[in-house]
């Protein structure tokens, strides 16, 4: 087998594994945009809605919520390679910026594949709801967040 083969087919099973495993969080590719080194998330609505992050790239990243504030703790959040978080967001354009491991920034479109739950979440706060986790671990707190059964 040639080496461009074994790209396409890597690159093939990677894609269909990516949409398996959102289309198994009942989400969609809807309510955020990229921007450069930066995501903006709940664009289209005012209400509170849950994000799930999927690291699509071969080095951990950090993701950074800049509140203004001088003193604004817990926001930064690591997701190793191919590892999903979650973030529960209340308000309207609520943005997440995207850095290498050495805090360099990089632009997320190429990192992230990001998802909207259709359940809101049971919470009214903008807070992590999981992070760095297997897809597994990930749709089980996810799915308890927005308060579905399966």
């Amino acid at each position: 087998m040639h080496s461009w083969q074994k790209i396409l087919i890597s690159s093939s099973l990677v894609l269909l594994l990516n949409a398996c495993t959102t289309a198994n969080l009942n989400c969609s590719k809807e309510n955020f945009t990229f921007s450069d080194q930066q995501i903006l998330l709940n664009t289209a609505t005012s209400t509170n809605a849950i994000f799930v992050l999927h690291n699509i790239s071969s080095q951990s990243i950090w993701l950074n919520h800049e509140t203004g504030h001088s003193m604004s703790a817990g926001w930064a959040s690591s997701i190793s390679p191919n590892h999903w978080s979650a973030l529960s967001v209340n308000k309207p354009n609520f943005n997440l910026t995207c850095e290498t491991a050495s805090f360099k920034p990089i632009a997320c479109h190429e990192v992230l594949e990001i998802c909207h739950l259709s359940q809101p979440p049971t919470s009214n706060i903008s807070a992590w709801v999981a992070e760095d986790k297997s897809f597994d671990d990930i749709r089980s707190v996810v799915l308890a967040q927005a308060g579905t059964q399966h």
